[in-house]
């Protein structure tokens, strides 16, 4: 007995996991990066613009997701559909410098995210001003009415205040958390109409009289996110005093949209087992699908299915006892849902593993592959056993001193052909929001959901 709970341990050459080691080895090799890869590919190769047919249904990723369920042979495979409304879309948005210079700054054509969501129609010209960070203060000495706004702060934050407060035309700027670690990288960014302070506990009760009703808020103007750099360009030559007048054209529409989810699942033996529910989403609003935000973590849990289902149909792992259910759509909204939809789904599911970007080259983006607990509310040995397999991968999938002698200095190597041999990075942390396992955390459903997330 004692020798037996010797061997159980994790030792600098044992590396352990909750399922036997043959049918580990199983997964790891049937598992593919480069499909994976592929499907990023498929779904977001480069930023696009979504077609008007698309709001209609169904979504490009809709169908692609679809395609590949029922190519890989998994049961249930269906597209659930629930009303939406309308969104922002843009149709043309450019940016050119027509003094001292005619140079071309940014266009939609080039990189769809160069035009901020939630701009409004428009063709003006106006002479740039530098607010660096976009405090109130640097708005208010810039003096920017009439003026279209420079800044490295928050392009969203400096519009709130510089165009629908000062009266600037519009706001470039950068748009990301890491300004200056890649200053090719640019993120999405959005601006909207000032939300002001509401009435609320406190104030004195009103006799009841008629109300002059509130003015209607100020639309938003322009935002141009641009890379950084771009944006230290401009900043250098309006620092140095040189003036730059642009001119902007941007045009929207409106479009209507239904919310689809995807979902698909493999049976278990028992009914009576519950469910483990995988979930990823699609994209976030109905513009921004990014390749890592979250397409990555679509084509991970369709990948994890796909293996699943093989081996499972092949014979190379037994049927689970429990439903493995797979679940995409648009983040938080389509997929509260369905889970409001299918409460006697929620009632016997275990627990959610949700995936959200997790593309990232962990070296090169100075990145870990983090595991976000449970909430406290809902703690559960899904914590445990996810932990189990990160440490699996990282202690094991990298080179061990006591191993350098031999051959197999790295005791479980884990890499696809053309992946990336190096050290896994992980972390596991306390639980963090921010994605679709909180639907499943919410206090009203209960289900214990986990996140994995570089």
């Amino acid at each position: 007995v004692i020798l037996g709970l010797a061997a159980a341990q994790y030792t600098p050459w044992l590396y352990w996991t909750l399922l036997p080691k043959n049918e580990i080895d199983e997964i790891v090799g049937e598992a593919s990066g480069e499909t994976a890869l592929n499907t990023v590919i498929d779904l977001n190769g480069y930023n696009r613009d979504r077609m008007s047919e698309e709001y209609a249904g169904p979504f490009w990723e809709t169908q692609l997701v679809m395609k590949k369920l029922k190519q890989y042979g998994l049961a249930g495979a269906e597209v659930v559909s629930y009303p939406g409304g309308e969104t922002w879309d843009g149709v043309k948005g450019e940016l050119w410098e027509v003094t001292p210079r005619r140079q071309k700054l940014a266009s939609m054509r080039d990189m769809v995210p160069m035009l901020a969501s939630g701009s409004s129609a428009t063709d003006v010209t106006g002479q740039l001003v530098w607010v660096g960070r976009g405090t109130a203060a640097e708005i208010e000495a810039a003096k920017v009415e009439g003026k279209i706004v420079v800044t490295e702060g928050s392009l969203g934050g400096v519009h709130s205040i510089a165009c629908l407060q000062k009266g600037a035309l519009g706001v470039i700027g950068i748009s990301m958390s890491r300004p200056y670690f890649d200053p090719l990288q640019m993120g999405w960014a959005g601006i909207a109409s000032f939300r002001g302070p509401r009435g609320g506990p406190g104030q004195p009760a009103q006799a009841a009289q008629p109300q002059t009703p509130p003015p209607p808020p100020p639309k938003p103007k322009f935002g141009f996110p641009l890379p950084v750099s771009e944006v230290e360009i401009r900043k250098q030559r309006l620092m140095a005093g040189e003036k730059i007048t642009v001119r902007a054209q941007v045009e929207p529409k409106q479009e209507k949209y239904k919310l689809e989810n995807v979902v698909a699942f493999i049976p278990g033996t028992d009914p009576n087992a519950g469910e483990v529910i995988f979930s990823a989403h699609l994209f976030e609003g109905m513009q921004k699908f990014g390749a890592n935000d979250n397409a990555s973590g679509s084509a991970t849990i369709l990948e994890a299915g796909r293996v699943l289902n093989t081996l499972i149909q092949e014979g190379r792992l037994p049927k689970p006892k429990r439903t493995i259910r797979f679940l995409w759509g648009p983040e938080f909204s389509g997929t509260s849902l369905w889970v409001r939809a299918n409460k006697a789904i929620m009632d016997k599911t275990l627990c959610n593993i949700n995936m959200d970007m997790v593309g990232e080259w962990l070296s090169k983006n100075q990145a870990f592959m983090c595991l976000m607990r449970t909430t406290y509310g809902n703690p559960h040995y899904i914590n445990d056993v996810m932990e189990n397999y990160y440490r699996y991968v990282g202690e094991g999938n990298r080179e061990r001193i006591q191993n350098r002698s031999g051959f197999n200095k790295v005791p479980v190597r884990v890499v696809s052909p053309f992946g990336a041999d190096e050290p896994f990075y992980y972390s596991i942390e306390t639980h963090y929001g921010a994605s679709d396992h909180e639907v499943f955390n919410d206090w009203g459903v209960q289900v214990p959901g986990v996140m994995m997330i570089a």
